[in-house]
């Protein structure tokens, strides 16, 4: 399919510092939401959501959740929710 996210760094360890610079492309204007997830599917952070212009977008997640809290190192989901589709990413956090 036509890929409309990309991931800078789908594996990172954000107690170094580390981002996952996310970018994605909103193809037509309305609403957008990104968020992450985890194995189980809880919602642990929400990186976007509401309304967008049509274009390409950036949001950075530094490995936290909701709360502040860094979350574990795991596998995490990315879910990007856009006009007319769905995609779904995997981010790594390393130890």
């Amino acid at each position: 399919g036509d890929f409309k996210t990309t991931l800078g760094d789908n594996l990172f360890n954000p107690k170094t510092g580390g981002t996952s610079k996310i970018k994605f492309n909103v193809p037509a204007a309305g609403s957008v939401s990104l968020k992450i997830y985890d194995v189980s599917g809880k919602l642990m952070r929400t990186l976007y959501e509401g309304s967008a212009a049509a274009g390409d977008m950036q949001k950075d997640w530094d490995g936290r959740d909701d709360s502040g809290r860094y979350v574990v190192p795991s596998v995490y989901f990315l879910h990007y929710v856009y006009p007319g589709g769905k995609e779904v990413r995997k981010i790594g956090v390393k130890k």
